[in-house]
């Protein structure tokens, strides 16, 4: 009987140490079980546009990497605000994460957004959409400086075609800075609808992406005069820069992912592994190339870091723009 009583303790004993060890490990940081289940992606914006573009791409091949899905919901409303409060209330766990650029800094710096980026956890950086100032092909101007000569000559009576509050209004608004002109600023809403307000004459210039652009200047319909990076972009060489046209204008719109304040560290730990991969996937690379959008990789801490110094920098644009 006592020998009995003796088995039954040890394997009681071992249960429990048995249960100790999963629950450490479920908890230990070290080595996270995370994910378990589908994350939520929440993007700003309408399906078909360039952010919800590069979302889908995103999820597409993370989901390797994470080894659970993950599902892209498009919150539009209130100007990216609904989406940002979605995931910036939601419980801190990684699994309600937003995929955004500057235009939450932008919103934010003209009053319409009350959330900053700076006070969500970073989770990295994905990808670059390069921007072109462009006008129509039968326009008057083949490069930037004929553009700005014609505004300094008729102050006021060109017009910028930008969405308000967005990151092309600040990109009208730096050039009409820089260049030391006075062009009028319609707001005629997303790319979609500034092509539209370009095609129909209604507006003398619009920004759009470097693929957009593209296809417009090789349909004839477009001239790009200039792109708002430090070099020429690889996807339109031809397309040249505002820097080497004598103009300091660079704006690059870097979608991020973000988590709500204060995400664990073993989330943090383990996006930053995948995303390590993911930007070495071929099969990822070359999906970015099919939306015309470039790769951009930061960590949690780069990213971070680098969501600082564009929401410094947009605040500075905001109050020499005059807001």
């Amino acid at each position: 009987m006592a020998k009995k009583w003796v088995n039954l303790v040890l394997i009681a004993l071992t249960v429990v140490v048995l249960a100790a060890c999963s629950s450490g490990k479920a908890n230990d940081g070290g080595d996270s079980t995370y994910p378990q289940r589908t994350i939520e992606v929440y993007v700003p914006y309408n399906p078909g546009g360039l952010t919800d573009l590069a979302a889908r791409v995103v999820a597409d091949n993370l989901k390797t990497y994470f080894g659970e899905e993950l599902v892209v919901i498009n919150q539009a409303s209130g100007g990216g605000a609904v989406a940002l409060d979605t995931v910036n209330r939601a419980k801190k766990d990684g699994y309600t994460i937003f995929i955004g650029h500057q235009a939450m800094h932008t919103g934010h710096a003209i009053g319409q957004l009350e959330t900053k980026a700076t006070e969500m956890t970073a989770l990295g950086t994905l990808t670059d959409i390069t921007q072109a100032y462009v006008v129509s092909a039968d326009a008057p101007w083949d490069s930037l400086e004929d553009f700005v000569n014609e505004a300094k000559a008729n102050p006021g009576a060109l017009k910028f075609g930008a969405d308000i509050g967005g990151t092309t209004h600040f990109m009208g608004g730096m050039l009409a800075d820089v260049a030391g002109i006075d062009i009028k600023m319609v707001d005629v809403g997303a790319e979609a609808e500034r092509l539209s307000a370009l095609l129909g004459g209604h507006v003398d210039m619009v920004v759009t992406s470097v693929g957009s652009a593209s296809k417009y200047v090789e349909s004839g319909d477009y001239k790009a005069l200039a792109v708002l990076t430090e070099d020429r972009d690889p996807l339109a060489p031809d397309f040249p820069t505002a820097k080497e046209q004598g103009y300091d204008l660079v704006f690059s719109v870097i979608n991020t992912a973000f988590g709500p304040a204060d995400l664990p560290e073993d989330v943090i730990k383990a996006w930053d592994e995948a995303m390590e991969k993911l930007h070495k996937d071929e099969k990822f690379l070359e999906a970015l190339k099919g939306i015309q959008q470039s790769p951009v990789k930061k960590n949690s801490a780069e990213a971070t870091e680098f969501v600082q110094s564009e929401f410094d920098y947009i605040q500075k644009l905001a109050k020499d723009l005059g807001y």
